[in-house]
């Protein structure tokens, strides 16, 4: 298992929104993600990078597609992550590769960080964030689970 920093992660995050572009709190978290997600595919194979993009991206569907999106990502990221301990147990269960990287090692502190894009996604999609202070509100730690 990979070890993943938070501090590295909220870093990662804080960065990546400050020099995003959009008028909208979802088009900068988008850009946002969009950006690292080009790093990770030109062959940045970092864990926490690979953290800061899954935040990234649950927060960005959930604050674009709201409740329903928060429900579906909820499930699948499950589904994911159980063929990961599959696959760790048996090497011939497929798994979803993006890139040039493998897929991330199965990691607690992954899925916390997941986790809390979607809830932020939530608070996004309800108009609770306020698009000057994204950088400066990136979380510093993930939430716990449930």
């Amino acid at each position: 298992m990979s070890r993943i920093r938070d501090r590295a992660v909220h870093l990662g995050i804080k960065t990546s929104i400050r020099v995003a572009i959009g008028g909208t709190v979802a088009e900068k978290i988008r850009d946002a993600w969009e950006k690292v997600d080009q790093i990770r595919l030109a062959g940045n194979c970092d864990d926490e990078l690979a953290a800061v993009e899954h935040y990234l991206y649950t927060r960005f569907l959930v604050a674009t597609y709201g409740p329903p999106m928060y429900f579906v990502i909820f499930g699948m990221d499950s589904f994911y992550r159980v063929l990961k301990i599959a696959h760790e147990i048996n090497p011939y269960v497929p798994l979803l590769q993006e890139g040039a990287c493998p897929p991330s090692p199965t990691s607690f502190a992954d899925w916390r960080w997941t986790q809390t894009g979607m809830e932020d996604g939530w608070d996004d999609f309800w108009g609770l964030s306020d698009l000057s202070m994204l950088a400066d509100d990136a979380p510093q730690h993930p939430r716990p689970l449930l």
